[in-house]
Order: C-alpha cells, then structure tokens, then sequence
C-alpha cells in the first residue's frame, strides 16, 4: 500500500484527489497539510494533519505527496518532495 500525502484541502482536494486514493486499496491517505484541522480530524479521523506543507514532506512518513498548493508553491513543494525521495504529483 502506498502512503500518501495531500497538500491544502481546497475544492480540488476534496473533490477529485481524497476520493480517488479512498476508493483503492493501492493507496493510504494517511496525512494532509491544512489549516482546517479540526474539520479534517473529523471527517478523516485518523489522519495526521499538518500545519505545514514542509513538515508533512519532511516528517510524514509518505511515499507520495498530492499537491494542490496554490501554483506560486507548485515549484519548491515539489523540489522538496523529490529531494526528500518521495514521489510527487503536481496539479
């Protein structure tokens, strides 16, 4: 099973990525960058939720990072990604 880690919890995130990983037993949602934590915490209990995009690819214990970051981190969040051997998918 693959780990895997959302950045933001917009419109797109909610929609398309979380449910897409939910409905495979490939993939584990298993930590999420927000600031709506205490929402997230309840309708995904069992998450992590982290308040910094940098701390859930550095401390997450992930094998990919969605990110749905606003475009202007799309960049840096990614390199951070790569660099810490995780895989990555930038929307």
């Amino acid at each position: 099973m693959i780990k895997v880690g959302v950045v933001g919890y917009g419109y797109s995130a909610k929609t398309f990525h979380i449910p897409l990983i939910q409905s495979s037993d490939l993939f584990e949602f298993s930590v999420i960058s927000s600031s709506q934590k205490s929402l997230i915490e309840q309708t995904f209990p069992g998450v992590t939720v982290f308040e910094s995009a940098y701390d859930l690819i550095t401390h997450g214990d992930i094998e990919l990072a969605i990110i749905t970051a606003p475009n202007d981190v799309h960049y840096a969040l990614a390199k951070c990604c790569l660099e810490n051997g995780i895989h990555v998918v930038v929307e």
